[in-house]
């Protein structure tokens, strides 16, 4: 048995010598062939959890022991509350050990509320860059902690075997029958998503990019990690970034639209198109109006370096130039839910802001942060003559029907604007002058009647004393239905609007309702606390929201008897309201009597069921049209609409 096994082993050992020498004449083959090169494709991320066991290490402090696992970053998950501080280190052979590296828990990156992307977010700290290690270490500051999990990303490509290895090199063999076109003079030269790999860092089930309506804001953060990384290993440190972003912490896509590396190497990345407005997750409750810039490098007390400086202001001024926003200026937006800015905040921030302007971080670092004054004034005068606005800076209200375009420019310029029907092409609004600033108003009206509903395309050119052209203006505004620019056609519209009148709902952000978003608790909360105008309670009621923007209107309604929460205490503010969830929040709000009659069958099990026969008998309610009410489903906001508009309003 023992020959036999040897002999097993020797046969399946040539098998693959064999193999191997096939594919590296493959290579070879395809080295020498016209037009083919070969792209070092990256290793696939292998992210893994585990739950840490921590001893008492003295003066409220909690270790593990040394950890075996391999990791290019590595950061912590937590149920319940986060630990006050944490700290992570590494080690290549279990002996020799990096220095303790704090663990931040409250950065506050992350996609905005109420997104489907949020939804699916997990609480989890920043990764930190531990290059190639084999050994982990984890402390934290407090009491006891709770359930917490290791989260660990390796993309060294340490877990593949020799076929492996060599199989992403012939997956790499790429054909081009022409050279790459030119970059604009004016953009960066990006490391492309293809070029740092960020295919292996995508979830099983990638999501199309999704755009915001233009970019207002460039916000400037720093990754947190080491600042000792090789230019070789900046893609790498990028990847792992991405994987950790995906795999441990939920989100889409890597948070960031760019990122730049120390030797000022600028990176492509959430995916859409480096001159799109992508929606990133970098900013919670701001990433609706922004881009986000990372600087790889942690910058707390150590500026970065020249080359970064140079390349973050050849992108600022270049991106900002596109949506012809000024670089010194500022912009007034809602807040759509932060640490320091609860949602519907009406925010003024800096069109170059500090990731710390809108959130309770530290980030971009002090001695990054500290740079930004001057790095506002330097975009400024890069790229010659520009055109600001050309958009409507206040949207349309119920209250104010005209739309109103601020024209700017960085020098004195002759100017043509053009407003024109969406339909046929014609002028609704022409004018010219010369200067350096000017104010368009449009009523939305043609020949004296509104306007429908539509995007209406928008030219403005301009020309300098001495014949330069600055990048014009193209773009298309939107004319909707007041309040929301989403809910037109809506079965539900009316309902919005009258809710919205009411005060009961502010919309999700930028002018939108966002109508097929599911409603949370923590929402459902604020929208009866609104409605029946509840005074803030003197209990803390529940302690999984203290963090949640709607914690005081959860405590509102838990005073007033509406809610009980969960058997164990807690309140889960960003799980989705059910149907059936919603019939006992407004059954009780409105103390509704028991209804003699029963009204649908699929609630017959439920423990909801006398709650819905109650909104039905009272007329918020008429189920669907088959008849079912639906229980178990979550709720949309537009439902939501409807049923605090025949509740509390009709």
């Amino acid at each position: 048995m023992h020959v036999e096994a040897q002999a097993r082993r020797s046969s399946n050992a040539r098998r693959l010598i064999l193999r191997t020498v096939v594919v590296v004449g493959v290579v070879g083959a395809a080295l020498m062939a016209p037009r083919i090169t070969i792209q070092a494709l990256p290793a696939p991320p292998v992210a893994s959890s585990f739950v840490l066991s921590f001893q008492d290490a003295g003066t409220a402090t909690w270790e593990t022991s040394p950890i075996e696992a391999t990791a290019t970053v590595a950061g912590i998950s937590w149920e319940g509350d986060a630990p006050r501080r944490a700290w992570v280190r590494a080690s290549e052979d279990g002996s020799e050990w990096t220095p303790w590296t704090e663990l931040l828990v409250d950065a506050e990156h992350g996609p905005d509320p109420g997104t489907a992307e949020a939804a699916g977010a997990r609480p989890a700290s920043e990764p930190v860059y531990v290059g190639k290690a084999k050994w982990l270490q984890y402390r934290v500051e407090g009491a006891e902690p709770g359930r917490v999990k290791a989260e660990v990303v390796e993309t060294a490509g340490r877990q593949l075997g020799v076929l492996e290895r060599a199989a992403l090199v012939v997956r790499g063999i790429r054909l081009s029958d022409a050279e790459p076109a030119g970059a604009s003079p004016t953009a960066p030269t990006f490391v492309s998503r293809e070029e740092w790999g960020a295919e292996s860092c995508q979830p099983a089930d990638p999501s199309a990019p999704a755009y915001i309506t233009r970019v207002r804001i460039m916000f400037v953060h720093h990754t947190a990690t080491a600042n000792g990384y090789t230019e070789a290993e900046a893609p790498e440190v990028v990847r792992s970034v991405c994987a950790y972003h995906v795999f441990s912490l939920g989100w889409h896509d890597i948070a960031y639209n760019f990122l730049i590396d120390r030797f000022g190497n600028t990176y492509e990345g959430r995916a859409g198109g480096v001159t799109q407005a992508i929606y990133g997750g970098h900013t919670k409750g701001f990433n609706f109006y922004s881009s986000g810039v990372a600087l790889i490098g942690e910058h707390t007390s150590s500026a970065p370096s020249p080359s970064a400086i140079e390349s973050l202001e050849q992108l600022l001024a270049w991106k900002l130039d596109l949506s012809h926003a000024d670089p010194t200026g500022s912009s007034t937006v809602m807040s759509l839910g932060s640490a320091i800015y609860p949602f519907g905040d009406m925010v003024t921030l800096p069109n170059i802001a500090g990731h710390r302007d809108a959130q309770a971080t530290s980030c971009p670092g002090d001695a990054c942060y500290v740079l930004l004054p001057s790095i506002r004034q330097a975009v400024e005068k890069r790229g010659g003559a520009k055109i600001y606005g050309g958009f409507p800076d206040i949207e349309p209200t119920p209250y104010r029907k005209d739309m109103v375009f601020h024209l700017g420019f960085t020098e004195r310029m002759t100017w043509s604007f053009r407003l024109s029907h969406n339909v046929d092409g014609s002028t609704l609004v022409s004018d010219s002058g010369s200067g350096t600033a000017a104010t368009i108003t449009w009523n939305r009206k043609r020949q004296g009647s509104y306007v429908e509903p539509g995007w209406y395309p928008v030219e403005l050119t301009a020309e300098t004393t001495d014949g330069t052209t600055p990048r014009q203006v193209s773009t298309a505004v939107l004319v909707f239905r007041p309040p929301f620019v989403d809910d037109d056609g809506s079965i539900h519209e009316f309902s919005i609007e009258d809710i919205a009148e009411a005060g009961i709902t502010v919309g999700c952000g930028g002018n939108r309702f966002c109508p097929d978003q599911a409603v949370t608790r923590g929402q459902m909360a604020s929208f009866l606390t609104r409605a029946l105008d509840l005074p803030a309670s003197p209990d803390d009621w529940f302690d999984d929201d203290d963090n949640s923007v709607h914690d005081e209107a959860i405590d509102s309604i838990a005073e007033a008897g509406i809610t009980k929460g969960f058997p164990n205490g807690t309140f889960r503010p960003d799980l989705a309201v059910t149907r059936g969830q919603m019939a006992s929040f407004l059954a009780r709000a409105l103390d509704l009597p028991p209804s003699p009659d029963d009204w649908f069958d699929d609630d017959d099990n439920s423990v909801h069921d006398e709650a819905i026969d109650s909104i039905a008998e009272a007329g918020i309610t008429k189920g669907f049209s088959d008849g079912t009410f639906r229980p178990e489903e979550p709720v949309t906001r537009a439902q939501m609409a409807s049923f605090l508009d025949r509740g509390f309003l009709e």
